[in-house]
């Protein structure tokens, strides 16, 4: 069953708290994404917003399980009830996001066949405990999109070294 591997993927995404990252629930609004990929098996999406570096379940992942789940809880009685508190909750850990601020973020790049991040603290990195299907986040996109990502990244930077300078 497809929520079985989404909830297994909830997981390793709160380990992204290891590398310092911000975490929300979906309550905090980001702002339109200025870029955003996939992973390559499509489950998790990292977005670039005019503050934020994000990761996330995709929308194709979120709602495949809220349909499952839909389809697969009772609705009636005390299994109904329990079952509607668990709906709420799996809701809430689906809209999970791990957030790295721009200006904590030095360059985006692909190097060594993965995804690498240059922090301003240079002791800071994307927790290695994150993964997709079993690779690490840092190898769960493709080369290509992370090249592009990286240029928007570097588009926005110049953009508020404008602004700020």
């Amino acid at each position: 069953m497809r929520t079985r591997l989404t909830l297994l993927l909830l997981a390793p995404l709160a380990a992204c708290s290891d590398g310092g990252a911000d975490m929300d629930f979906g309550g905090e609004d980001l702002g339109e994404d200025r870029f955003a990929i996939r992973s390559d098996d499509g489950a998790v999406r990292m977005g670039l917003t005019d503050d934020v570096v994000y990761f996330a379940l995709s929308d194709s992942v979120r709602a495949v399980a809220r349909a499952e789940m839909e389809d697969d809880t009772p609705r009636e009685g005390i299994a109904g009830s329990i079952a509607g508190a668990v709906r709420g909750g799996v809701s809430r850990a689906l809209a999970f996001r791990a957030k790295y601020p721009v200006a904590e973020i030095r360059d985006i790049r692909w190097e060594d066949g993965r995804m690498t991040f240059d922090f301003e603290d240079p002791d800071r990195t994307l927790s290695r405990e994150f993964e997709v299907d079993d690779r690490p986040i840092a190898e769960a996109f493709s080369e290509q999109d992370v090249l592009a990502f990286a240029r928007e990244f570097r588009r926005l930077k110049r953009q508020r070294g404008e602004r700020e300078g």
